[in-house]
Parts: C-alpha cells; sequence; structure tokens
C-alpha cells in the first residue's frame, strides 16, 4: 500500500505541473550529446555544419527551446569552444565531458550527474538530430506526465522505436554509471516493464546526421533546399 502512495503522489505531482499552462515544465530536462568526434564525417565537425540559417546541433537546441523543457543542457568534449561560438546567444548549460574520447556513455554520465536534483525526467538527446520538433518533444513530454508506468518513454514512428528517449529520475543512478562506449539500450531491454512506446507522427526520431550523404538528404528535405 506505501508503495502505491508513493508512487500516485509523484505521478500527481507530474499531472499538476502538465496542467498548469503551456510554459516551460519543470519536471522535465534535456541533456544533449555533443561531446562526439564526427569520425564517419572525416574532418569536418557535423554538429556545425550549416542547415539553413542554423547549424545542426542549433537546430536541436531552438527544437528543445520550443518545446516545455524547463532547461538545456549541453554535453561538450571535441571542439567545445566552437560549439559554445556557435551557441553563443543560447540559453544553455554546458558541461564539460574530457572522456569523451572513451564513448557516449561518458557523456549520458556527465550530463546527467548534472541535471537538478528537483527534476523528475530528463530528455536524452542526439545533437545530431537536427529535424526532431517541438511537437515530437512535447509528445514525450505529456505521456510521461500523464501515465504512471511511462518511466523510459521511447517515441515510435512506423512501429519502429527511435530517438529522443525521455528518462524518469528513477534511472538517473544506472545513467549516471554508463561507461564507455555503452548508451542506454541495454537498460531499455533491462526493464521492459517501465518502457513506454509514444508513437509520434514524425519520421524524424529516426534520422541523424552522421556522413556526408546523410547531412545531403537533411539538406534536400523542405525547409533547408537551397
Amino acid at each position: 500500500m506505501t508503495d502505491r502512495c508513493q508512487i500516485n503522489r509523484s505521478v500527481f505531482v507530474r499531472e499538476m505541473s502538465q496542467e498548469q499552462g503551456s510554459g516551460p515544465d519543470p519536471n522535465v530536462v534535456a541533456v544533449i550529446l555533443a561531446a562526439g568526434r564526427s569520425l564517419r564525417m572525416g574532418p569536418k565537425n557535423k554538429l556545425v555544419e550549416k542547415l539553413g540559417a542554423k547549424s545542426v546541433l542549433h537546430h536541436v537546441v531552438t527544437a528543445l527551446q520550443e518545446s516545455q523543457i524547463s532547461s538545456v543542457i549541453v554535453v561538450l568534449g571535441h571542439e567545445s569552444e566552437r560549439i559554445q561560438n556557435d551557441l553563443a546567444r543560447e540559453d544553455v548549460t554546458y558541461v564539460m565531458n574530457p572522456d569523451y574520447e572513451q564513448g557516449i556513455g561518458t557523456s549520458i554520465s556527465a550530463g546527467i550527474r548534472s541535471v537538478d536534483k528537483s527534476a523528475k525526467g530528463a530528455v536524452i538527446m542526439l545533437g545530431d538530430m537536427p529535424l526532431i520538433s517541438a511537437k515530437t518533444i512535447d509528445k514525450l513530454v505529456h505521456d510521461f506526465n500523464r501515465n504512471p508506468r511511462a518511466e523510459i518513454v521511447v517515441p515510435t514512428y512506423e512501429d519502429q522505436p527511435g530517438n529522443p528517449v525521455l528518462w524518469s529520475n528513477r534511472f538517473f543512478p544506472q545513467l549516471s554509471s554508463l561507461r564507455g562506449d555503452r548508451g542506454g539500450k541495454l537498460l531499455i531491454k533491462e526493464n521492459s516493464d517501465a518502457v513506454w512506446f509514444c508513437p509520434v507522427e514524425s519520421k524524424s526520431v529516426h534520422i541523424d546526421v552522421d556522413t556526408l550523404h546523410d547531412l545531403a538528404r537533411v539538406r534536400a528535405t523542405d525547409g533547408f533546399r537551397s
């Protein structure tokens, strides 16, 4: 009975925050992984490559800022000064990951360890997914706030899972312990009872920019054609 009451109180708090308006939701923050070396791009840093007037990473930041996310953390590593210059006018918090060359797990860990303890959840956002919209982010936040089982919210398009993933603070200790090139996939597999699949209307949850071919393909989409 005690556990049940605790769960219901947590859900009640999340729902109250969501119903208070369309502004930022103080329950949920975002962690953008922007520390990698873009090895498949050759000498280029994919995150600062331009798509229209903004960089790949800048489009990601804009989508999050236009959503109900309350704050945005950017995890830095490779070419950190260049990325900070690219986002110079944006209201974001920077966190350095000195171990970024060891893999994505170290960036997730660095980002989650910097999240305010009052946060109920965090969206782990790849910095190379510029087509993600605020609408998609808000759908994740909505499902997280409305469903007591939604502790790992995974977007799906045409029944296929994608990114970003919204994690309940229940999993912050495990995420903070990630090392090397291990991301969150194993945690999702090991905690299937906590996974909530969230259907979205855009295939953007499957589109990232890893190669020059990917970059050209995104540049050819509506809104980015030159």
